[in-house]
């Protein structure tokens, strides 16, 4: 039951992250969703939080973006990295940064791209095929019941979230309860997903006629 209901949450995702990466005249678009696997948890419960990002045709070589949240909010964090494909088949580097010791930070992208001979900073772009394209899942154990903010680190400078021209993005909140709780399944999950699915690949493939 709780596979529907989280079905349900990346589909939504997908439709929205669709809406928000449409093609815009005179303009990249470039957008990152942090996407939940549920609106609320009971504690000990498994939280997974993937960041889906979409470049829409910009370039560059430094991508960051950190996010702060309350170290009460999750227990024993880990953090995957991913980075997309380089056209010129140079790889991404990945930087040292990760989850800060207190939990109360996470860089959930942290890379650059170089060229090697003379390692100067060279901009690439991402394969539209690819995108939206998940940098990064973030996974805990649902910690100390309450209301909890999940928001991009906006200061110092150096720290808000560098990435193909976007300088901001989103946060979530999330609720996590005091007990195990069984999900309630809404109808139609499969359905929803499978929208999600052909609104994306509509919309990219009109990007790509563009």
């Amino acid at each position: 039951m709780r596979r529907s209901v989280r079905l349900v949450h990346l589909a939504a995702a997908l439709l929205a992250l669709s809406a928000v990466t449409a093609p815009r005249e005179g303009a990249h678009a470039a957008s990152l969703l942090l996407v939940a696997d549920a609106d609320a948890y009971p504690s000990g419960d498994l939280v997974t939080l993937r960041l889906l990002g979409s470049s829409m045709g910009a370039t560059d070589d430094t991508l960051f973006a950190m996010l702060a949240m309350d170290p009460a909010a999750l227990q024993d964090v880990s953090l995957q990295r991913f980075a997309p494909p380089s056209p010129d088949g140079v790889s991404w580097l990945q930087g040292g940064l990760g989850c800060l010791p207190d939990g109360g930070a996470c860089a959930l992208i942290d890379m650059i791209h170089v060229n090697p001979m003379t390692l100067a900073g060279a901009p690439v772009g991402v394969d539209p095929a690819l995108e939206p394209f998940t940098y990064a899942v973030l996974t805990g154990t649902a910690g100390a019941p309450g209301v909890y903010h999940f928001d991009f680190a906006t200061t110092p400078f150096t720290q808000r979230i560098d990435f193909f021209g976007l300088t901001s993005a989103p946060g979530i909140t999330l609720t996590i309860g005091g007990a195990k709780a069984a999900a309630t399944p809404e109808p139609g999950a499969a359905l929803l997903f499978a929208a999600g699915i052909v609104c994306m690949r509509l919309r990219l493939r009109g990007a790509l006629r563009a």
